[in-house]
């Protein structure tokens, strides 16, 4: 039985997992520099994503394009975490202008 690259990442592959990430980290870093601008978002959020992958791994259908795929997930989760932090310091900036005109 000839098994593909990403039947191996489905069915927990350590070796096809790891090269899964040595082969795109770059690639997906400089992607999401590019988009945050923000070496710890983006570093966590690939780490992220990676977690995420390894626990939905046997759910996961097989992407015509691994690169595009893991691309649009980065930049799903980066698009998510800074329109959240966005929310939160525009309520912290809120508050604070609430409370000097107090």
């Amino acid at each position: 039985m000839n098994t593909t690259f990403w039947e191996k990442i489905q069915q927990g592959d350590e070796e096809a997992f790891r090269q899964l990430y040595n082969e795109y980290s770059d690639l997906l870093y400089g992607y999401g520099m590019k988009i945050a601008g923000d070496d710890d978002l983006v570093t966590e959020s690939i780490q992220s994503l990676f977690v995420y992958l390894y626990e939905k791994r046997q759910s996961c259908s097989e992407p015509q394009s691994i690169s595009a795929y893991l691309c649009v997930a980065l930049k799903r989760m980066l698009l998510n975490e800074l329109m959240a932090y966005s929310h939160h310091w525009t309520k912290l900036t809120q508050a604070n202008i609430d409370s000097i005109w107090r």
